[in-house]
């Protein structure tokens, strides 16, 4: 079997206006070709625009973000780039696209959260109670851009209250996540702890396994009660 691709941490999320070589493998998710050129912050010109693969901070801001407006314009600045050719990748303003385009954007975004959906069940005889849930990350992640620690495995384990008030207190997608990470999970393989930089730069199919698959069974109530 082919080795899994790996993600490199930080994220590509972190670009600034700087042109950035382009990434490669699963971190680009799709390219369009713009209607209108649109110029980015440090003056380059672009009419190709390439969409970069969310990761777990980037889709989580997506979804705090208040309105359909301010979360496209969260998934231009973390996941969006255009780029005329030279081989950089440069940062832009969400309002400098035509409102064609910007649907196409919008289009791209659904699409994102549609494919990284599928899947997301995972089948473990593991309760999470009295043996740890331990998780497979679809992406790996290189912790040493390359020729360091990969990252391949995440074992979550239930926690009492006392353990976890950073959770219980988060609120909001991102923190939530971030707070669950935390307080539930350990990395496999590795001395490290759980970095927020780790928990950030995870996939965005990682990131919704664990909401919908882990993070529930975990957390939430099991309908095991009775009324009397």
């Amino acid at each position: 079997m082919a080795d899994m691709p790996t993600v490199n941490a930080p994220d590509a999320s972190e670009m600034q206006a700087a042109p950035q070589p382009p990434p490669t493998g699963p971190l680009i998710y799709g390219r369009l070709e713009l209607l209108s050129e649109i110029t980015g912050p440090d003056g380059a010109h672009g009419t190709e625009l390439v969409v970069l693969r969310p990761t777990a901070r980037a889709m989580a801001a997506v979804i705090d973000a208040p309105g359909q407006r301010a979360a496209l314009t969260a998934f231009v600045k973390d996941c969006c780039r255009i780029t005329n050719g030279t081989g950089g990748f440069h940062t832009f303003d969400i309002n400098e696209l035509n409102a064609s385009d910007a649907s196409e954007i919008g289009a791209i975004l659904a699409s994102v959260g549609e494919d990284a959906s599928v899947g997301t069940e995972i089948r473990t005889e593991a309760d999470g109670i009295n043996s740890p849930i331990v998780y497979d990350l679809k992406y790996p992640i290189d912790l040493g851009g390359g020729d360091g620690e990969v990252i391949r495995q995440i074992s979550f384990q239930a926690r009492k209250v006392r353990d976890i008030t950073e959770f219980l207190d988060a609120t909001g997608a991102e923190r939530r996540f971030y707070a669950f990470m935390h307080c539930f999970g350990q990395l496999l393989g590795t001395r490290l702890p759980m970095a927020d930089s780790f928990i950030g730069a995870m996939d965005v199919a990682d990131y919704l396994t664990i909401v919908q698959s882990i993070m529930g069974k975990l957390t939430g109530p099991r309908g095991r009660w009775k009324k009397a």
